[in-house]
């Protein structure tokens, strides 16, 4: 487009400069002629106009005509091959160039695409030899991350600025953030979300973590066995025991650190019940070994009092002892109660859970205890402590009772639920006997834990069974576990249609209240975006139209972070328009009890903080916000940047700037188009894309890309 301008231009200029000269010419001749012959020529002339004015008019438009076709066939064509060269050579490789015009630059266009094929090879071979070299890295920050992941307790790492460089699920659930439903993010905003490239002082304060780090630095200086560093504070409403431990470079000089997290609400909760129960418990006993020690002195210091008395002084100690005992397993009770509140259950596969019973049980109860092994892998979430002491528990009173000493488990699935089958052969099983377990304590000749069965079932959601085989004189004992199955993820609404219109400006993008003169002058590939769509009710934000979606993605350091998602429907308060559900496909039964745009902006707003804005066409999706500026109190101060924009700025001779265009132009995988979050990706993809070529232009800070997006054609469009 903007050659196009460039060349008409220049062909005006031509044309004048021509006429000019023709003119010039003409007025020579004039002045030389007799004034018989200039009144010969006015006379002929004024009989005769068109002798003048047809050659100037085939003229121009025997130049026009010639000028064009250069246009169509040469200059346009060496434009877009230049424009797709840099494709090839900077961001697509398989890239190819499409000239629809006749002669040499066809046959040059050929020639180009047979080098890109050839490149593309070649690159591929490139890439894969770097691959090849990579693997081992990658396998080691594979096993990184899955041992983080497994960790029980927290990590974050961080740069010496603070910076959050790694973070486990665990520390994200711990400090709260974007896996978070959205009225626990509205309860917790003002705690700022965890995330790569945030600082940590905007989740611990500054100064503890300071203190911290100065405590590590000092123990490395003294040479400490050892360096690490810890400190309890309340963060998102939980009581947070934070250890720091330095990471160090070869020259053991501290260039970072590590939090490890841990949660102590519960644990000092339980502390405090327990230290509550321990006092009331000495507060009772104190009384009765009174009461006893009374009487037992009583009796030594006194041995010829009557029998009547000495009976009394006995019923004394009796009635004491009995309150004595009645105290002791109240409190064990209590105590139970608030342990039950922490009993954590962890995921195993009911086959390895049978072999963890195998051996427990045979050395607990001293009997035979065999495995059927299955194919099956079925998973369950138990206490596998609290749960093999209740099977010791029933296995030891079966044998006690009924004298059986083999027994053989088993597993398998019926409908939703695990069972695990306990089998003996011999005499019938008691049902009443059954019954008479659920209110026990669960211990084995003293030994064991203070619960009874049945709340260990309960806390497992389980049921036991009783079932008889009479044919084959083979009892089992059945429990009941329900079956632990992996959710499987929504797939989003995905609807291929026709594209939406593209320009809307209307919010001014080039003057944001956020853009500093810091921020100006950093390069785009160092800055951190946040890349958003939205879906709306119709095309008219001035009319009454709504935002029914928002969907983004966080980049940071050239990565799209697609684990720190933000994805949210929106109850407009309206109805949507068909041509609306067409597009995007969300019905008004999807959006029942979802939030108001009055409740989510304000969580957007806290997701977005400290980066830059990004969309296609972010004039449309801005001026949604900027019309809810004043019911939701929410300013985004952000400085904004538009891939429609950018893409007019790289690739100026194209006439498509959709989304699917430039995609399709990058080699972009289309996925989810036509989803706020769907779009956030494929928007991060093609920014990502685009800014080497734009460094190619020469434009290289965000202050650059944004007069030069100013300049665009398609910035000026009003809406």
């Amino acid at each position: 487009m903007k050659t196009q301008f460039n060349a008409w231009f220049w062909f005006g200029i031509i044309t004048v400069l021509l006429f000019l000269i023709f003119g010039g010419g003409a007025f020579l001749v004039w002045t030389n002629l007799q004034p018989q012959e200039k009144a010969y020529l006015l006379e002929f002339l004024s009989h005769h106009p068109a002798f003048l004015i047809t050659p100037f008019i085939l003229l121009f438009f025997a130049f026009a005509l010639v000028f064009k076709w250069l246009m169509d066939n040469y200059f346009l064509p060496l434009e877009k091959i230049l424009e797709a060269l840099k494709i090839i050579r900077t961001v697509n490789p398989s890239h190819r160039i499409k000239v629809f015009t006749s002669g040499k630059l066809n046959r040059l266009a050929e020639d180009i695409n047979l080098m890109a094929s050839r490149y593309e090879e070649l690159t591929g071979r490139v890439d894969e030899m770097i691959d090849s070299a990579k693997k081992e890295v990658e396998e080691e920050k594979n096993t990184l991350a899955a041992l983080m992941s497994e960790l029980p307790d927290g990590v974050i790492v961080c740069n010496m600025e603070g910076s959050v460089l790694l973070y486990n699920q665990q520390a994200r659930r711990l400090v709260g953030n974007s896996t978070q439903s959205l009225n626990q993010q509205q309860a917790s905003l003002a705690h700022p979300w965890l995330g790569i490239g945030r600082s940590i002082f905007n989740i611990f304060t500054k100064s503890m973590i300071l203190h911290a780090m100065n405590d590590l630095l000092d123990r490395l200086q003294r040479d400490s066995t050892t360096v690490t560093s810890q400190f309890v504070t309340m963060v998102n409403g939980r009581l947070l025991r934070v250890q720091m431990v330095p990471v160090l470079d070869k020259g053991r000089e501290m260039n970072g650190f590590i939090l490890v997290l841990h949660n102590i609400t519960r644990e000092i909760e339980t502390y405090r019940q327990r230290d509550y129960l321990l006092q009331v418990l000495m507060e009772n006993v104190r009384a009765s070994l009174a009461s006893i020690r009374a009487a037992i002195e009583m009796i030594v210091d006194y041995p010829q009092m009557d029998t009547q008395k000495r009976d009394q002084f006995y019923d004394i100690i009796k009635m004491e002892a009995q309150r004595l005992s009645s105290e002791l397993d109240q409190t064990v009770s209590d105590f139970s109660v608030h342990f039950k509140a922490q009993w954590p259950l962890e995921n195993i596969l009911s086959s390895d859970f049978l072999f963890l019973m195998q051996r427990r049980i045979s050395e607990q109860c001293q009997v035979s205890i065999s495995v059927e092994e299955t194919d099956q892998e079925l998973w369950i979430n138990v206490d596998s402590y609290s749960f093999v002491q209740s099977c010791c528990f029933m296995i030891n009173a079966i044998k006690e009772k009924l004298e059986v000493t083999e027994f053989r488990l088993s597993t398998g699935k019926e409908k939703r639920f695990v069972y695990i089958d306990i089998r003996w052969e011999g005499p019938p099983f008691p049902r009443e006997m059954l019954a008479s377990w659920y209110g026990k304590s669960l211990l084995i000749h003293g030994e064991g834990i203070p619960f009874t069965l049945k709340e260990v079932l309960e806390r497992h959601n389980a049921e036991i069974w009783s079932l008889k085989d009479e044919e084959q004189q083979r009892n089992t004992l059945r429990i009941m576990l329900p079956e632990l199955i992996t959710p499987t993820p929504e797939v989003p609404y995905v609807k291929k249609v026709s594209e939406l219109p593209e320009e809307f400006y209307d919010f001014d993008l080039f003057h944001q209240p956020g853009q500093t003169e810091e921020l100006d002058n950093k390069p785009l590939s160092e800055l951190t975006y946040t890349v958003f769509d939205t879906e709306t009710t119709g095309l008219n934000p001035s009319e009454g139209d709504e935002i029914i979606s928002i969907g983004a993605v966080r980049i940071v350091n050239g990565r799209i972070l697609k684990g720190e998602i933000f994805e949210q429907l929106v109850n407009p308060g309206r109805a949507i328009s068909t041509s609306s559900v067409s597009v995007h496909g969300i019905q008004m039964s999807m959006l029942e009890g979802q939030p108001t745009i009055e409740e989510v902006l304000p969580v957007f707003h806290r997701y977005a903080e400290n980066t830059i804005l990004v969309a296609h066409n972010a004039a449309f999706d801005m001026r949604f916000f900027h019309i809810k500026e004043e019911e939701t109190g929410v300013v985004f101060t952000n400085p904004i940047l538009d891939t429609l924009l950018l893409s007019a700025v790289v690739h100026p001779n194209q006439e498509r700037h959709s989304l699917e265009a430039i995609a399709d132009r990058l080699g972009i995988p289309l996925i989810g188009r036509h989803t706020a979050v769907g779009d956030a990706l494929v928007t991060a993809e093609v920014l990502l894309k685009l800014i080497p070529l734009l460094k190619e232009k020469g434009i290289v800070t965000l202050k650059e890309a944004r007069e030069a997006s100013q300049k665009t054609l398609y910035s000026r469009l009003k809406y």
